[in-house]
């Protein structure tokens, strides 16, 4: 059975306690919450709300921990190397967090972080694309979703048959692919990643997305030219693009 929280005898939740919140204005340099992390300050206060019981309890200074938390979302955002570390990794309120201090405290969050959202099911549902407000003017009724893939560059493997199987012709480079799907409102409802380089947009929908996420019967999903004739998804027409006429429902 699932736990209610990730199991860790030193977490907020599992002593029964929450960490202090304080002001975001405590963390963010001058270029702001957006400028730091690359999201607004209202989805980090959200994530903290939500999680901040799931973090490392500090029993000296409990409030480094939202610091702590705050500088996971500015690692992700920058990865910054050893020599930009210092100008990144820092807070009004902690000062510069020494390199050591990435595996010694911020592993340790990001690794709650990630139980946590685990153990809470994460921030991206299906289920959402229904919403009541996910609908557009050009597109009111039965359309939900935007699907399209996307390319991760790799090193090139010295494995030949590995480096066959990542080799995509369309970039000219070894990559991981992956498939997003957002809602009309630009929430992410579906992610899936890593797909070999060569699996092309139609194969990563009609083998993983759809078969894990099921569709209405009258529902459709807004997809380029690589979903054409894919089960639920709506594409540009293109004479002699597929084998017989359009769609009687569309």
């Amino acid at each position: 059975m699932q736990a209610d929280y990730p199991i860790n005898p030193r977490s907020y939740a599992s002593l029964g306690c929450e960490p202090p919140t304080l002001s975001w204005q405590n963390f963010y340099s001058a270029a702001g919450v957006k400028g730091d992390t690359g999201f607004d300050e209202g989805i980090i206060d959200y994530m903290w709300t939500k999680y901040k019981i799931y973090m490392p309890f500090r029993q000296r200074a409990p409030a480094r921990t939202q610091a702590l938390f705050y500088l996971t979302y500015v690692y992700i955002h920058f990865y910054p190397t050893r020599g930009q570390w210092a100008r990144v990794m820092t807070t009004p309120y902690t000062g510069v967090l020494s390199y050591s201090s990435l595996h010694q405290a911020l592993v340790p969050v990001m690794e709650a972080l990630n139980a946590a959202l685990n153990a809470t099911g994460g921030e991206i549902s299906w289920d959402r694309r229904l919403a009541f407000n996910n609908h557009d003017f050009l597109f009111p009724f039965y359309t939900t979703t935007i699907v399209d893939g996307f390319p991760v560059e790799v090193w090139e493997p010295e494995h030949a048959e590995t480096k066959r199987l990542l080799n995509q012709g369309k970039y000219n480079a070894t990559v991981l692919k992956g498939e997003v799907v957002i809602s009309l409102t630009g929430e992410i409802v579906s992610f899936s990643f890593p797909h070999i380089g060569i699996r092309n947009d139609s194969r990563m929908w009609q083998e993983q997305t759809v078969q894990k996420h099921p569709m209405l019967k009258d529902e459709w999903c807004l997809g380029d030219g690589a979903y054409v004739a894919c089960e639920g998804v709506v594409t540009k027409y293109t004479a002699n693009c597929v084998d017989g006429p359009l769609h009687e429902g569309i």
